[in-house]
């Protein structure tokens, strides 16, 4: 590809896809996708006959006055962070209680901290028919672990003397100790297994659930991949690489245009490279690369460009496309191919700050497979840090 080209043409070379899931190979399994949660998700932590999954946990206890409803997790996004857990605890009141007035005391086992449970203190009237509480956010949650729920009512406000206990075991269907969510698998099943059809996600297995931990890279969750002798590179547009030993680094800046192109071989004297990564950064989008900067938008550009392109005769799309978001950012990726070379492709459109960014990483075909993963690991360690 050469150089003088790549700053027009590289934004476009994208096709957009929508909705709650996030599919595409950088840093989700090869065939797989991310879900996106968008609405509250309930994960019970109890025996319920709406979640077949929970068959086996332990049943909502229950005594004279109380009687367990529900008892779990949320899975949400919350406190600006995608992807949490919250404990939520939900107990009626069967029986109304003989004082017109009660205190209630909630203690829940810390995930975090063992030895230091979470406790919430408040008080009921006889106009109440519910009680418990919720928590957020929960982390260091084990799968298939048993937690405490425990609700104590008592008759006067220092909490001495003792009304109603119920204490509810519950089993953790989530994992979300590594800082990302692991779902129990017979409730991925339940949840989301309509989702995999075998061909654009292959399994369960192929399917996660999207968290905030892998932010340096907008929603992608970056997999282990060896590079035997990588050396790092920085710094351009607050971003760092991962370089393969021998690959070459070459930086061009031109008015508003910057680019970074990463390359197992030199260019030739025509100023093209066989193998290799780019980026390329583009300030004042709307005036460079819009037709009619006063009512188009970055994110309008690149996603209107990028579907003509992909609906191109002479290329095939080889990874499914993906669309994700990451603040003012909106991107698509999408790998393809035509009948000489294989690329796979991410573009950015930032509407708040009028900028556009493109990454690329292409090869022959013939060299493709043995060179993906080297692509992968560079292009996901492209973010700001």
């Amino acid at each position: 590809m050469t150089k003088i080209n790549y700053i027009v043409v590289v934004i476009i070379a994208i096709l957009s896809f929508t909705g709650c899931v996030i599919t595409g190979p950088n840093g989700i399994p090869n065939g797989g996708a991310a879900i996106i949660v968008q609405e509250q998700v309930w994960l019970s932590g109890i025996k319920s006959n709406e979640d077949s999954y929970s068959s086996s946990f332990p049943k909502a206890e229950e005594n004279e006055y109380l009687k367990v409803i529900k008892a779990g997790y949320w899975l949400a996004n919350t406190q600006g962070k995608k992807s949490q857990l919250v404990y939520y605890f939900k107990v009626n009141i069967k029986k109304e209680f003989s004082n017109k007035k009660v205190w209630t005391k909630m203690t829940l086992s810390n995930p975090s901290n063992e030895n230091k449970d979470i406790v919430y203190t408040h008080y009921l009237s006889s106009k109440d028919k519910y009680t418990g509480g919720t928590h957020a956010t929960l982390s260091n949650v084990k799968l298939n672990k048993k937690y405490n729920m425990i609700i104590e009512v008592f008759s006067d406000e220092n909490r001495t003397k003792l009304i109603s206990k119920l204490n509810q075991t519950i089993i953790s269907p989530v994992d979300n100790s590594s800082g990302c969510i692991k779902l129990n698998r017979e409730l991925k099943q339940e949840k989301y297994g309509h989702l995999v059809d075998g061909t654009k996600i292959l399994s369960l297995d192929h399917l996660i659930i999207l968290c905030d931990k892998n932010k340096r890279v907008p929603n992608l969750n970056l997999q282990n991949t060896d590079l035997p002798d990588a050396e790092y590179w920085t710094k351009n547009l607050d971003s760092y690489y991962k370089i393969p030993k021998d690959w070459f680094v070459e930086r061009r800046i031109e008015n508003d245009a910057s680019s970074i192109y990463i390359t197992k071989d030199k260019f030739d004297k025509n100023e093209q490279f066989k193998i290799g990564f780019s980026l390329h950064y583009i300030k004042n989008c709307k005036n460079n690369l819009l037709q009619n900067p006063d009512k188009l938008i970055p994110s309008f550009y690149v996603k209107n460009k990028v579907t003509n392109l992909a609906f191109n005769m002479n290329r095939t799309i080889v990874h499914k496309p993906y669309t994700f978001k990451d603040n003012h950012l909106i991107g698509y990726g999408v790998t393809t191919k035509n009948d000489k070379y294989t690329m796979r492709s991410i573009a950015l459109g930032d509407d708040i700050n009028n900028v556009c960014l493109s990454l690329i990483f292409e090869a022959p075909n013939k060299d493709w497979k043995s060179v993906e993963t080297v692509g992968h690991e560079i292009m996901s360690n492209h973010w700001k840090k």
